[in-house]
């Protein structure tokens, strides 16, 4: 069984082109911060530099999902997120995946979308 025709008829999809510009300044810096908008984050921010996302003032339960061939979202990168995460209440990695398993994935029922839906109605 294959996805084939999906995966032709969805990706590449569209985004921003401010988008692309911030994950490449994400790259560039190798820093998690609001885009960076030049000479204009004086008046935009109040400070020369983007500041940076504050995760651990984040403290709504968060679940994360991660794949160990996930070349965008890579292993490193999800083990640096999850550091800062202060009420982490899941984190499942599955060595073989991919960053399109998650939405197209054969088998993404079975191990995330019914997760997804438990934890949320144990949630309520």
């Amino acid at each position: 069984m294959s996805r084939i025709d999906v995966y032709a008829a969805h990706y590449p999809d569209r985004t921003s082109v401010k988008t692309v510009l911030h994950w490449k300044q994400i790259l560039d810096t190798e820093m998690f911060r609001y885009f960076d908008y030049g000479n204009k984050n004086q008046m935009i921010y109040k400070q020369n530099v983007p500041p940076s996302y504050q995760i651990k003032d984040m403290v709504v339960p968060t679940a994360v999902w991660s794949g160990g061939q996930d070349t965008i979202a890579d292993p490193e990168d999800i083990k640096l997120l999850i550091s800062h995460i202060v009420n982490l209440v899941y984190h499942r990695s599955w060595s073989d995946w991919t960053h399109l398993d998650f939405i197209w994935g054969l088998n993404a029922c079975e191990r995330l979308f019914f997760k997804i839906i438990q934890l949320i109605k144990m949630s309520m």
